[in-house]
């Protein structure tokens, strides 16, 4: 407690890391004036919000591959977002499109599998998003599996060209 004056005091109110509610400072009756007045109880409250809003990136289908080669997204937010947007996304394996906000604190997209790959893809969101108080976003991603290699068959024969006199041959099917 800091006097600046004869009835003006400042203190500082320091809230907790990763908290959210209300901060309260109370004044006890037990001050009194230079008249021997005594002084009531007074109080005031603070909004208090030190956690920073976290993701999770939820890809709906465990695989992808030819038949079924794109998956639904969804990003889940701890609490309703600010600056949020398809920017704030990095895709690996495939695209994202079709970006809808299903309420403050959800989004959905699609994740479309590049064709000809067998990977590892990745959804990742970054923390340049914030809650409404400001508090930076933290980073999240969801993993899918890929497979969208076409197969194909590569075909060997033994004797190439047959003929009257070898009219049969081997044949070698190899699948890739």
């Amino acid at each position: 407690l800091t006097a600046i004056d004869g009835d003006s005091f400042t203190a500082t109110l320091t809230a907790q890391d990763d908290t959210q509610g209300n901060g309260l400072v109370i004044v006890q009756a037990s001050y009194f004036d230079l008249s021997g007045n005594p002084g009531a109880t007074q109080s005031g409250v603070v909004l208090i919000d030190t956690q920073n809003p976290t993701v999770s990136v939820e890809i709906a289908e465990a695989s992808l591959n030819v038949g079924t080669n794109s998956s639904l997204v969804r990003f889940e937010f701890s609490e309703s977002v600010e600056g949020f947007g398809a920017d704030d996304v990095t895709t690996s394996g495939g695209t994202l499109s079709n970006f809808v906000v299903v309420d403050g604190d959800t989004l959905t997209a699609t994740f479309t599998a590049n064709e000809n790959v067998e990977t590892l893809a990745s959804v990742s969101v970054g923390s340049a998003y914030t809650d409404s108080v400001g508090n930076t976003g933290t980073v999240g991603s969801g993993t899918v599996s890929i497979d969208t290699l076409a197969i194909s068959a590569s075909i060997v024969f033994a004797e190439d060209p047959l003929n009257v006199s070898s009219n049969s041959s081997i044949v070698g099917i190899e699948f890739s």
